[in-house]
């Protein structure tokens, strides 16, 4: 069995070889410029938590929590601009360039892992019917809500996790007033 230095050798040596493939991540991190505004503007100490669904592809904005004020709710795309046609071009673009980005990216990690030169461009155009569907169906289910949140007025209680019949969980129940 070999040891932790020699697997964790061929690992770099496995990711150094296929570096182009960190591409990928990178420029999907990239594209959310509403987050990086938000880190490039905060000075100070922050902590957060980031509960997050998981994604076709992890980006630093999986498990890194940016500056916001009060509880936010994110669908995926922005609640504010829907009436703007922009927007919503702007967002269904950005939902398709990550369905073929993902395609391709992972089609390309299983040649890397077998062995095999990466075929990006045939990978998105197997897979990407597929992953247009894993991108969409998040931000499909999740949409509703967090227009539901955006929508409510400041002072009403919004529901963010289902109530229990139960007696004492509905003493527990997670109820918020938006801030």
């Amino acid at each position: 069995m070999p040891s932790i230095a020699t697997r964790l050798a061929d690992g770099v040596g496995a990711a150094l070889a296929n570096l182009p493939l960190a591409l990928v991540p990178l420029a999907l991190a990239l594209t959310d410029v509403q987050k990086i505004r938000a880190v490039l503007a905060f000075s100070g100490f922050r902590t957060g938590v980031r509960f997050t669904l998981p994604a076709s592809v992890l980006t630093v904005w999986g498990f890194v929590s940016t500056p916001a004020t009060g509880v936010s709710v994110n669908a995926g795309v922005p609640t504010t601009g829907l009436t703007d046609p922009a927007t919503v071009a702007a967002a269904a673009g950005g939902l398709l360039v990550t369905a073929v980005l993902s395609a391709g990216y992972f089609g390309s990690v299983a040649d890397a892992l077998a062995g095999r030169r990466y075929r990006f461009v045939e990978h998105v155009r197997r897979h990407f019917r597929a992953f247009l569907v894993v991108t969409v169906a998040p931000v499909a289910v999740f949409a509703p809500a967090a227009l539901l949140v955006a929508a409510a007025p400041a002072s009403a209680p919004v529901v963010l996790l289902p109530c229990s019949s139960s007696p004492s969980a509905r003493r527990t129940c997670c109820s918020r007033r938006r801030t």
